[in-house]
């Protein structure tokens, strides 16, 4: 199975739990700033609380990081790397990072709009010469937001055929859901199809290019697939390889799985967390995005649904944007949250969803040792 989005199915309940995680991070970031500590909120007090959270989940195995003002709140890494020779997490290994990567095609994206070889309001067919008449109307804008009409579909539900077969096939076979701009429908088709768009006008492939012109003027030396030189990386768990032994594929690394497990556009990139937090400073400048395009990446359209992140407003005022990943079928949950005004960013990696383990609902438990911390539980 392909990866989903962390916000579709019980979208509604998954959003309220960000909301009050984030409210809260962003209160626990007044208390936890050198400049605002007071003897009531101890940081030393909350960290021991989440760590004990985390060590309480049975089975969890992953990374956490939550920061302000570019300082660390809480870290923490758990479980197994590599459940085979039982190499341990740390705060350096890489986690696949699931539909978190939509937001790294997002910015490609728009860099191809800064340099003026493309423009948002692009009819999809101006790239790629495959689209069908049905679906002439579809533009860049509504790939990125989710309103194309686009159904959602995996490369690895057709493993008989390549790529492009796969893309060409997809659009040519499936009917519109709704006119495009109409609705809001999730889909990794919206975005495997900016993929190849990002190759046709880059003249490069997919991550050749991210690592060009967004991963490196980041300074994100551990975000990719095949560029890095990744020297710990979390592996993929049982049940997952069982069922892929049995399938006839013997891989456990990410980075080695078959060529339609690999999502290019949609997800299938891994990144760390000390990459994740310089990726939510550089936001804040000029490094990779322009002023322009950063208000664009981050400006919601429908379902509050922007360019790769969801996007809310904040009881505070303060806006925050969030994505996550989740892929039940190989044990990957994943969040990355961020709340622009408080300068908070909350991350969330894990390789198992062993005993049900969920990051955004860990995220809403991690609520409530916060506010207890604060005196609010």
């Amino acid at each position: 199975m392909g990866f989903s989005n962390t916000f579709t199915g019980s979208s509604i309940r998954k959003a309220q739990s960000m909301i009050k995680f984030l409210v809260a991070a962003a209160l626990v970031a007044t208390c936890t700033s050198p400049l605002r500590a007071g003897p009531r909120e101890g940081g030393e007090d909350l960290r021991q609380a989440l760590g004990a959270y985390f060590d309480s989940i049975e089975g969890f195995s992953g990374v956490v990081a939550i920061a302000t003002g570019g300082h660390m709140v809480f870290q923490g890494a758990y479980g197994e790397a590599d459940s085979q020779t039982g190499r341990p997490v740390t705060p350096d290994t890489a986690f696949l990072i699931g539909s978190i990567s939509k937001q790294f095609t997002a910015a490609a994206v728009l860099v191809l709009a800064q340099d003026g070889r493309l423009a948002v309001s692009d009819r999809l067919a101006e790239h790629l010469d495959f689209v069908p008449e049905d679906k002439q109307a579809i533009t860049l804008h509504h790939l990125l937001t989710h309103t194309s009409g686009m159904p959602d579909a995996y490369w690895d539900q057709h493993r008989d055929l390549d790529r492009q077969e796969f893309l060409e096939d997809r659009l040519e076979t499936l009917d519109l859901l709704s006119q495009p701009g109409e609705s809001f429908y999730y889909s990794n088709l919206n975005y495997d199809l900016l993929g190849l768009v990002i190759e046709r006008v880059s003249g490069e492939p997919y991550e050749q290019f991210l690592d060009r012109r967004v991963f490196k003027p980041a300074g994100l030396a551990h975000t990719g697939r095949a560029i890095p030189e990744f020297d710990d990386v979390a592996m993929y768990r049982d049940p997952v390889t069982s069922v892929w032994t049995e399938q006839g594929i013997d891989v456990a690394s990410p980075i080695d799985r078959p060529e339609y497990f690999q999502p290019i556009g949609s997800g299938g990139l891994l990144s760390t967390t000390a990459d994740l937090l310089r990726w939510h400073a550089q936001l804040k400048t000029d490094a990779v995005l322009s002023d322009e395009s950063r208000v664009a990446f981050q400006t919601p359209g429908l379902e509050d649904y922007a360019y790769g992140w969801r996007v809310m407003t904040l009881p505070n005022g303060d806006r925050a944007v969030h994505h996550g990943g989740f892929d039940d079928s190989i044990g990957v949950s994943t969040v990355f949250a961020r709340v622009i005004g408080a300068d908070v960013v909350v991350i969330i990696l894990s390789n198992s969803i062993e005993g049900g383990f969920n990051a955004s609902q860990s995220a809403l438990e991690c609520y409530g040792i916060m506010m207890e911390a604060m005196g609010g539980g």
